[in-house]
């Protein structure tokens, strides 16, 4: 087996562990599991009428079982919709963060018009915040940008920054950055119950961050992530 093929077997083989994706998928198939898994990014903080243990031991027949069943077909569909609104953005004629800020909307509060977002009621205990919105798109965002699957109208230096946990910490770390970050003052709300206009401020200061030369604010994250998802590890190794 040459160099070349056994990098192109492990490519395949890492695209189908992480995403279950096949190469010779069509685009679409591969855009709508980069939701998918992106949806994976924020699955634990989704409050639904029935607990994950619930769901997770129903048994077939039962009242459970037909509620994640049509549970997992209605995030299957919101998946389909998501990229649905992402290939269309070109006709959309408008720009990325209007058009970012009202998708999100669509998520916390759909009109009767936004019927795939309307049908969570039937599963949601608490319904989606901002912060979950934005997470689920701004990671399926970031998953087509890293597979060349973007569409060409939207350019990666406009991509937000999917807000986390990791990130909250880097920008409270001072030492990471020069000068001083007004998110380090942030309320200490989770991001998954992030408003609005935490969520507009917090990509504001991102944005005008001292940053790598000609780095964008999604290279950005992916830096401080995987440094601050290490340290975080080294922390959990270190206290055992």
């Amino acid at each position: 087996m040459s160099e070349k093929t056994c990098k192109k077997e492990l490519y395949d083989f890492l695209m189908y562990s992480v995403f279950g994706i096949i190469d010779k998928e069509k685009d679409k198939n591969k855009k709508i599991k980069c939701a998918r898994r992106a949806y994976r990014d924020l699955a634990r903080t989704i409050k639904y009428k029935y607990s994950s243990s619930e769901l997770e031991h129903a048994k077939k027949g039962s009242k459970e079982a037909d509620f994640k069943a049509k549970r997992d077909s209605w995030i299957r569909e919101m998946c389909i919709e998501l990229i649905n609104s992402i290939d269309m953005f070109e006709k959309e004629k408008k720009e990325f963060d209007i058009w970012h800020k009202e998708l999100c909307i669509k998520f916390v509060e759909p009109t009767e018009e936004d019927e795939v977002f309307c049908r969570g009621k039937e599963f949601l205990e608490e319904g989606i915040t901002y912060g979950q919105a934005q997470k689920w798109l701004n990671m399926t965002l970031k998953y087509l940008w890293l597979m060349d699957l973007l569409p060409e109208e939207i350019s990666p230096r406009s991509l937000h920054v999917p807000i986390d946990s990791y990130i909250l910490n880097a920008l409270k770390e001072k030492p990471l950055f020069e000068g001083s970050i007004k998110a380090s003052k942030y309320n200490g709300q989770a991001w998954s119950a992030m408003s609005e206009d935490n969520y507009k401020q917090l990509q504001s200061e991102i944005r005008a961050m001292p940053k790598e030369e000609n780095e964008s604010p999604i290279e950005w994250e992916g830096r401080v992530w995987i440094k601050m998802a290490n340290k975080g590890n080294s922390n959990k190794s270190n206290s055992k």
